[in-house]
């Protein structure tokens, strides 16, 4: 099923490289909101800037990457999107007097502002992106570019150093956010970062983040939480992430992340697949997550009250 949604994405290139030529950049821009012919379908003009699906696209494909580790798919599929949109991004960024790099003009998932310049969300996410198609280039049988990684290792990444946590875009003030942003960089970005800056991110974002704002934010709240031992936390965002969920696709999405990634601890590496302080949901006994796909295995997880726990190959040979 994962390969067949990234399909989707595969199959609408052409549509995706005529929609960069309008907008005047260059490789592929994916639309905001898309449907059959891939052309944007999104009725609400100041929404149309979050250039992050771009980015949020290339991170789908290189999370099947990481779970398959299929060349073939890789070279055939895979890496011409991931291309495309290193190409998207380098044509999008500004080059500044002190030679590095710019993102202006473009919404962050925070939908409560834009268009802003340097959004940390879509430039950590747009590093990422250029990274991935320097460095993946060699196994798809294509030639490194090296423009790609100069403006990757360039790109403004903010960081307010007296205070020791990441500003959501460049003259962020404080003001409210509609959902979670830059608290994204931890999980699901993975971006690097000790645990006390993660930990400055959260709390300053859980104060300013809007309380009605959509459900799955509370759920990315709670994998960070979780990630730097804060369990009691974690459980008041779980549930109030979990309550918003029944009939909110995204948010039912975050619930199921926040039990297999959180709880369950499961994460892709680059070289591995990494099992985190597995621990059973608050109220429960145990926790078992059954049947997961990793490098043509399948696995069961089976997590104690104790926090002891147990990974099954039960692959049928």
């Amino acid at each position: 099923m994962a390969r067949e949604v990234l399909q989707y994405r595969v199959a609408r290139q052409d549509t995706a490289a005529q929609n960069a030529r309008k907008n005047n950049f260059d490789g592929l821009m994916f639309p905001w909101e898309s449907a059959f012919t891939g052309s944007e379908v999104d009725p609400a003009p100041e929404t149309k800037i979050e250039e992050h699906i771009q980015g949020d696209i290339v991170l789908a494909f290189y999370q099947h990457w990481l779970l398959t580790r299929d060349v073939i798919w890789l070279k055939n599929a895979a890496f011409p999107v991931i291309e495309g949109v290193a190409q998207f991004w380098a044509s999008k960024a500004v080059k500044n007097n002190d030679s590095s790099y710019s993102i202006n003009d473009i919404m962050g998932p925070d939908e409560y502002h834009g268009p802003v310049n340097n959004s940390v969300y879509c430039n950590v996410i747009a590093q990422l992106s250029l990274k991935l198609a320097y460095d993946l280039a060699p196994l798809a049988g294509r030639t490194q570019n090296e423009t790609f990684i100069h403006i990757a290792e360039n790109l403004v990444i903010l960081f307010d150093k007296e205070n020791q946590y990441h500003p959501e875009f460049q003259g962020y003030d404080g003001a409210k956010v509609k959902q979670a942003d830059v608290i994204l960089l931890g999980y699901p970005l993975n971006f690097n970062m000790s645990k006390t800056i993660r930990r400055n991110d959260l709390e300053f974002y859980a104060k300013v983040t809007d309380q009605n704002g959509p459900a799955m934010t509370w759920s990315m709240f709670s994998i960070g939480y979780l990630d730097i031992g804060l369990d009691d936390i974690a459980e008041s965002s779980l549930l109030a992430g979990g309550s918003g969920a029944q009939n909110f696709i995204t948010g039912a999405g975050g619930f199921l992340q926040c039990v297999w990634a959180g709880y369950g601890g499961i994460r892709l590496e680059s070289d591995r697949l990494q099992l985190s302080n597995p621990r059973p949901l608050p109220g429960t006994k145990s926790l078992t997550i059954d049947q997961f796909h990793y490098l043509n295995h399948t696995l069961s997880l089976s997590v104690q009250s104790n926090r002891t726990w147990s990974l099954v190959d039960t692959t049928r040979t």
